[in-house]
């Protein structure tokens, strides 16, 4: 893991986050918290389940679970920070395809997956939390 890359995706994130179309913030821009559970468990599902799943797992829409905002929140921040070329429409379909092969070249993308995870992460705990009613 690169620490400069790390930084270069924290004001990314920030700036996909406080934008609408994340989908994140409330009206007071704070975020719920089960999207701060979800961030924080990303990282360690990736360690246990590997990439691939933990990607097809937080792509799936569920009607009460709104796991694929942080799947997008994470696919947008690859994209802005040009490590995920502009075009590709499915970040889990474009892992799936480009790296079935190479473990080095695998490695390496989980490593950058990894980073945008945690900058991802370091950038939503900025922003207040909204209380559970």
């Amino acid at each position: 893991m690169n620490n400069r890359n790390i930084d270069k995706m924290i004001p990314i994130a920030m700036s996909i986050i406080n934008s609408k179309d994340a989908g994140l913030l409330d009206d007071q821009k704070k975020i719920d918290s089960k999207y701060f559970g979800y961030i924080n468990s990303m990282g360690a599902t990736v360690i246990q389940s590997g990439m691939k799943q933990t990607l097809i797992f937080y792509k799936a829409e569920k009607e009460n679970a709104d796991r694929d905002k942080i799947y997008r929140l994470l696919q947008a921040v690859l994209k802005n920070a040009g490590i995920l070329p502009v075009e590709v429409n499915d970040l889990y379909e474009y892992t799936e395809q480009k790296f079935n092969g190479s473990r080095i070249e695998y490695n390496l993308w989980q490593s950058h997956i990894n980073e945008a995870i945690i900058a991802c992460k370091l950038s939503i705990r900025t922003f207040s939390k909204k209380k559970d009613n």
